[in-house]
């Protein structure tokens, strides 16, 4: 069996398990490792499952992504619903919370900005924000205040 076709064999039959996926909803090509993905799904969050379920593949060497999200008529919100959602979602998380990041959000997609004092708090604020109902995507701007707090590991020594 040709490479390719194996690799889109495989990553089709790992959606298929999921059960959250339909099979109408999404398509998948694969040329020389990578694989493109596209179709349109009803939530961000089985976005993102599509997205790591295909890049887990040992054999894929690349993923270009090109879903859409089209939420439901039930699960559609507002931008301004999204935003008072995100604030109490992001006051019960005061680990992830910072006063230093706005948020932005035009036609269901949000966008981050500011600066918090951890990696961590980063990724902890897309998540959540990926699992509030309605959001059809998310860019992090978020910097790090504090650079120093990045453990430097580009010139470690075997002789430290």
């Amino acid at each position: 069996m040709d490479k390719d076709l194996k690799i889109q064999y495989d990553v089709m039959e790992s959606l298929r398990k999921l059960r959250l996926v339909n099979a109408n909803e999404i398509g998948i090509s694969v040329l020389n490792g990578v694989v493109t993905i596209y179709g349109v799904v009803d939530s961000y969050p089985k976005k993102i499952l599509i997205e790591n379920t295909v890049k887990k593949h040992v054999h894929v060497v690349g993923v270009v992504e090109k879903l859409g999200v089209k939420i439901s008529d039930q699960y559609e919100k507002t931008d301004n619903e999204i935003a008072q959602l995100l604030v109490l979602v992001f006051e019960m998380h005061v680990d992830a919370y910072s006063d230093g990041v706005k948020m932005l959000i035009e036609k269901g997609w949000v966008t981050l900005e500011g600066y918090v004092d951890y990696d961590y708090q980063r990724k902890k604020m897309t998540r959540l924000v990926a699992a509030i109902d309605g959001v059809k995507g998310v860019t992090n701007n978020i910097k790090l205040a504090n650079k120093s707090l990045i453990e430097d590991t580009s010139h470690a020594s075997i002789f430290s």
